[in-house]
This record gives C-alpha cells, sequence and structure tokens, in this order.
C-alpha cells in the first residue's frame, strides 16, 4: 500500500481524489489525452504510440496457442476460418494505491519492472516463468454444445452457467478457459490510465438502454413488427431482438402510416399480435468489426444503444453480463485461485484463498473497492452506499447471501448502473439465462 517510488520518465498513471471520477495524470501520462470514434472515423489517440496499448493487437489464434496472423496482415480473418480472434496483450508490471479511507487511489503500469511493482498471475506460468504476452477472446464467447468460439459473424453463446462456459472452453485444448478476475485487472488498469476516469460509461455508454416495447398490430406471415412511433425509438439496425422463438436482426425501420412504424428483421415469417413483446438479445459479435479507431462505437458512443470496442474488446460492458472465473463467492467472503486448472465452482479451500476484505452486503453504486496487499491484482465492491452515476466508480453491485459467482458489465437494459466496474455478486455459478455469456481466454500453462 505504500506509495510508489519510481520516476515520472518510468511509468504511466492516473491519482484518483474523492468522489471525482476524472483523474490526475502522472509520470508518462501527463499531458496525454484519449480519444475514441465512431464507425469509420479515426481519431487522435496518444497512448495508440505507447506501450503497452501500442502492442495490443487481434490475432488468429490456433487451439494450441500459436499466432497464425495479426489483423492487417496476410491470412487474417474475422470468422474463425483460421484460428479464434483474440485480443493479444503484452506483459506489463503493475502498481496500486489506496488509501485506508479509500478516498485516494491510483493506478500505475510500466514496461519495465520497478520497485513495488508488480506482474499479474496472469502473466506468469506454472513453472514460475513469466510470459511475454496473454490473450483474450475479441468477442463474446459464441459456441456450440460442446466448445466455445471467439469470431465474428454469429450470436454469442447465452443461458449458459459458468461450469458449462468453463467447460466448452476447456474443450478446445490445454490453455483456454473464459475472462477470469486476473483478465479483468488488467483490462482496468489499462483503460482507467488510457482515458484518466473510472466513468467508463462516459467515454464509451454501449447497448445499455433498451426497454421492451409491445406491437400496436396483427399481421399475419411477416417479417416485421408494427410499434407507435414513439415506441419504435427503443429499436435500432443491426440490433437483436427475440421473434418466434429466435434471434432476429433488425434490417432497417420503415413508416407504417402517421403514427406507426416497423422494425424489419431476417429470418423466416411470422405471425404478430397486438401486444405482442419484442424483447432484446446480444448484438452479433463482430458488429464493431469496422470502427477504424483503437476504440469507439459504431453509430454513437453516446445513445445507450450501439456496440463498442476497447483496443479490440468487444462489448466490455452492456449488451450481456460476462461470468468471471476464479473467484467464488460465500456470504460476502471472496476466495479466489491464480492457476487457472484450479478454477471450480463453490470452492473455499486450498487452492482457493480468502481476500483480506469482505464484499458489501447492499446492492448500490460502489464508492470503494477492497484492497489486499497480498493480491493487489483483484478488486471487488466493499462499499456500495454513497456512491453514484457520476461519482466514485459510477457502476452498480448486485449482492446476495450464500455461494455466488462474480459476472461483470451489466446487460442491455442497466443502463447507467454498467460499465466496467459493474459488479454482480447476485446469482450462483449455476444461473442460465439469455443475459449472460462468457469470453474466452488463453493462457499457455
Amino acid at each position: 500500500k505504500g506509495e510508489g517510488t519510481a520516476g515520472n520518465e518510468e511509468f504511466f498513471g492516473v491519482r484518483f481524489e474523492g468522489s471525482n471520477p476524472n483523474g490526475t495524470r502522472l509520470g508518462l501520462a501527463s499531458g496525454l489525452s484519449a480519444s475514441v470514434g465512431v464507425d469509420d472515423k479515426v481519431v487522435m489517440n496518444d497512448f495508440d504510440s505507447k506501450f503497452p496499448w501500442s502492442h495490443i493487437r487481434r490475432c488468429n489464434l490456433s487451439d494450441d496457442g500459436q499466432v497464425l496472423a495479426y489483423e492487417g496482415e496476410p491470412g487474417y480473418t474475422a470468422d474463425g476460418s483460421n484460428g479464434q480472434v483474440m485480443v493479444e496483450i503484452p506483459k506489463f508490471y503493475q502498481y496500486r494505491y489506496q488509501s485506508d479511507d479509500g478516498e485516494i487511489r491510483e493506478y500505475r503500469l510500466s514496461q519495465n519492472k520497478l520497485k513495488n511493482y508488480w506482474v499479474s498471475p496472469r502473466f506468469i506460468k506454472q513453472d514460475g516463468t513469466e510470459l511475454d504476452r496473454i490473450y483474450i477472446g475479441a468477442y463474446k464467447a459464441s459456441g456450440d454444445s460442446t466448445k466455445l468460439y471467439s469470431k465474428s459473424g454469429v450470436y454469442p453463446q447465452v443461458s449458459i452457467n459458468r461450469q458449462v462456459a468453463r467447460n466448452r472452453a476447456r474443450a478446445i485444448g490445454d490453455g483456454w478457459g473464459i475472462g477470469d478476475y486476473l483478465d479483468r485487472n488488467i483490462i482496468e488498469s489499462l483503460f482507467v490510465i488510457e482515458f484518466a476516469t473510472l466513468n467508463t460509461q462516459n467515454i464509451m455508454q454501449g447497448q445499455v438502454n433498451f426497454a421492451q416495447k409491445n406491437a400496436t398490430m396483427a399481421e399475419t406471415a411477416v417479417n416485421r413488427v408494427v410499434f407507435s412511433n414513439a415506441d419504435v425509438t427503443q429499436y435500432v439496425v443491426g440490433q437483436t431482438v427475440w421473434i418466434a422463438n429466435s434471434n432476429r436482426k433488425v434490417l432497417s425501420i420503415e413508416m407504417v402510416d402517421s403514427n406507426n412504424k416497423a422494425i424489419v428483421v431476417d429470418g423466416a415469417p411470422f405471425d404478430t399480435t397486438v401486444g405482442m413483446g419484442v424483447d432484446c438479445r446480444a448484438w452479433m459479435c463482430g458488429s464493431c468489426d469496422n470502427v477504424k479507431s483503437s476504440s469507439g462505437s459504431i453509430v454513437s458512443n453516446t445513445d445507450g444503444k450501439h456496440p463498442f470496442t476497447y483496443r479490440g474488446l468487444e462489448n466490455l460492458w452492456g449488451d450481456i453480463w460476462e461470468w468471471i472465473d476464479g473467484v467464488c463467492i460465500q456470504d460476502f467472503a471472496a476466495y479466489i485461485a491464480t492457476n487457472p486448472n484450479d478454477y471450480a465452482d463453490d470452492k473455499f479451500v486450498e487452492p482457493y484463498k480468502k481476500l483480506a476484505f469482505t464484499n458489501a452486503e447492499a446492492n448500490g453504486y460502489t464508492k470503494r473497492m477492497g484492497f489486499d496487499a497480498e493480491n493487489p491484482y483483484v478488486s471487488l465492491p466493499t462499499v456500495s452506499s454513497g456512491g453514484g452515476t457520476t461519482t466514485y466508480f459510477c457502476d452498480h453491485y448486485w449482492q446476495n447471501t450464500g455461494n455466488r459467482a462474480p459476472s461483470v458489465g451489466g446487460r442491455w437494459s442497466y443502463g447507467t448502473q454498467c460499465g466496467l466496474f459493474a459488479w454482480s455478486c447476485y446469482y450462483a455459478w449455476s444461473a442460465a439465462y439469455a443475459t449472460f455469456g462468457a469470453r474466452l481466454s488463453y493462457k499457455p500453462l
């Protein structure tokens, strides 16, 4: 917990004080700025040329962990025909500081191993050697009844519990799993230092503002659903909706009459009834493949209805929840393991170890994250009152008694509750809903 000792020329950092979610840049980050784009608009981002951000890139990864091609090289594909589509993240060292009252928080990273800095266990192999790079799925995981995949042009696999997701990831081969708390820690550090904010939705809102609406007309054998002019504004071209027991992509929105408009969808014709509700589902993987800036959204970063990508990682919040592995929670006490081979559910004995802090026992916006000096690479909400949508961590926390498994990010209808720091510790690992999915992760053993 002690103050860092590195000189300003050696690290990138950010410092947060009090309730203000916007921080002060430190070290090499001082004076830099970061921006995000929309669609094919390319914006200036000073971090694009700074390590490690400059070396974060998409690639095709074989099932045995070999890079087959990087994005932009011959042979690279996003559709899975040349391997899993992953984001390569190079090794870096971290330092975190939190005052005893939680009011001062610092995030720092460096390419070099400085005094008081540490490397995430995610970059450490079983034999203790350090890895130069690790891989996180570019997309929410899709899949079949046996395996998960990370590829464009398909829908994420949902309604799977954490154990099923883990087993289907492991079925790919050695080193494969679903995203864990160590992945999240790495992403958190990269994001908050780059954008100097804890209010992640203020950078890219994500798909978070959907509300189900009801049809105003009954029709037979059609590929559209008619809504009032006011209600149809909930829907946007490209999103996924659930109609006739299947995912449907919204192809267009057309005028019906002066009072009504219709969403036109793909797939087989269906019948509609007055009052029929049309719910949302996860966007198709790869919706942001044509975003040209290092980070950004399609159509809008601010309307709450479109997906985004952070340096190749699509939809880190909103859309659907992501199961997080490596953590088991029992009555607000979190236990962690660091070796992915040990990940299991409802495990509260070795090799799982209990953290030094206890999670918050009430729902609310997170004001403070726990800090364990022996395990600085994990943080979960410990104070969930006093925060808000634009203060402290700006994201919501959900809890429950008993044995729980965490998920992160929020879902398509949770609005300002979503974000990089939105943690749900409410459900057991066995929960399986259309709002839950996972993300692939690969680490050589």
